[in-house]
């Protein structure tokens, strides 16, 4: 057999073996990204609590040794093992679609945008005036869920994407509410303790009134697609909540939870 033959052969075979080795994967890619990765890693992958995933940011890295870490994980630090959701060619074929990912969607915070996503969920008023609650927190009423409202303790259940109101004089749960993709923190309005917030880290901005049986939520907005922080103002009247994408942060009434301003700090 002539030289070139045998060349032409075994490239043959080489790159028949890299397309069976590529193609074995059925998985998902972006889908399983935004599931089980952007809530460390961000929606653009620009990082977070975990590294950035940007093409720029990965091309200087072994192929093998990000496949390796999407498999094992990494000892201390928040990246786990998936090798219970991964095969090899999963790993790999993850890798490939991080390198190859191109983001097409520039984000900038406008309030005009966000004051569209406000949601009346419950009338807050009618709530305030049928279970009084006291400045303390103690419930006026009958058949409240608890006697002060200081008594609930906040649950976030991350993955399934859950808010729990728990009563912690009993360790009963005294409600659960969906409130956004990877909810990440609830906070309390200290100046009137009735009225809870929670942040998710797709973006929604939830306010409950823990005074009211049951903690309906009253109200809800998207600040955001990728957000964290979370504030309540000492007096009570305003929520801010941070972006990490767009960058910037949003100002809402904190007995509507309508938007009034945005601080942009994407440019």
């Amino acid at each position: 057999m002539k030289l070139g033959k045998v060349l032409s052969y075994v490239a043959a075979v080489g790159i028949a073996t890299v397309g069976l080795q590529a193609g074995t994967s059925k998985m998902d890619f972006a889908k399983v990204y935004e599931k089980e990765c952007q809530g460390c890693h961000g929606p653009i992958h620009q990082g977070g609590v975990g590294s950035d995933l940007r093409p720029a940011a990965l091309k200087k890295k072994n192929r093998e040794f990000l496949a390796e870490t999407i498999l094992n994980g990494r000892e201390n630090t928040a990246m786990p093992s998936w090798s219970h959701m991964f095969s090899k060619d999963d790993a790999t074929g993850m890798v490939d679609w991080l390198m190859n990912w191109k983001n097409t969607v520039e984000l900038k915070l406008d309030l005009d945008k966000v004051k569209e996503t406000w949601t009346k969920l419950a009338d807050r008023e009618a709530l305030a005036k049928k279970y009084p609650v006291g400045k303390d927190g103690s419930i006026q009423y009958q058949g409240g869920d608890v006697k002060n409202v200081k008594d609930i303790t906040f649950a976030t259940e991350r993955d399934a994407s859950l808010v729990d109101f728990i009563d912690s004089t009993t360790g009963n749960v005294l409600s659960r509410h969906k409130a956004g993709f990877a909810v990440h923190v609830t906070v309390t309005n200290k100046h009137e303790p009735r009225y809870a917030y929670s942040i998710s880290r797709s973006g929604r901005l939830t306010m409950f009134d823990i005074g009211a049986p049951g903690q309906p939520a009253v109200a809800s907005v998207q600040v955001g697609q990728e957000s964290r922080g979370l504030a309540v103002s000492p007096d009570g009247k305003y929520v801010l909540a941070g972006n990490y994408n767009p960058g910037g942060a949003v100002l809402c009434d904190a007995h509507t939870l309508e938007p009034l301003k945005a601080f942009d700090t994407s440019r």
